[in-house]
Parts: C-alpha cells; structure tokens; sequence
C-alpha cells in the first residue's frame, strides 16, 4: 500500500483508490518505533538498526544518571 491508498476487498476482487493520496509524502515515526516487525525495512532502512540508533542519540542527547536502561518490547501493543 502507498500513503493515502484504500484499499478495498469485497466479493467483486481487491480495488485500490489513491483519490485520497496527497502529492507530498511524509512518514509517521510510530511506524519505525511502535508499528513496524524489528526485521523490517522501511525506505530500506533496517527498523531494528534505527531503534538502536535512535536510543544512542537519545542517551546522547539527553544523558541520565541511571543504573540501567531497559528496552520494553512490543510496548505500542
């Protein structure tokens, strides 16, 4: 599926409707950190590398005096 794309499934087959679609695509960031499977790519970029990436900046960033820091898994479901 493309951004803005409907797609339909009925007992006449599967329909595409990109009426809605918009010239100019943007990206959620939920895909890459909550939606997405960790083995997936996305603009092929890998969604599990770009977690461990984001984590670094974020503790870069933002640095917390902290014992450990723990990822929680599948916490978006």
């Amino acid at each position: 599926m493309e951004p803005g794309e409907v797609v339909m499934i009925n007992k006449d087959g599967i329909h595409s409707d990109m009426s809605l679609a918009q010239p100019t695509k943007a990206k959620c960031i939920f895909e890459y950190i909550y939606f997405a499977r960790p083995d997936s790519y996305l603009d092929n970029i890998s969604v599990y590398n770009s977690r461990i990436m984001a984590g670094r900046i974020l503790a870069q960033t933002h640095p917390v005096e902290a014992d450990i820091v723990v990822g929680v898994p599948d916490s978006g479901n």
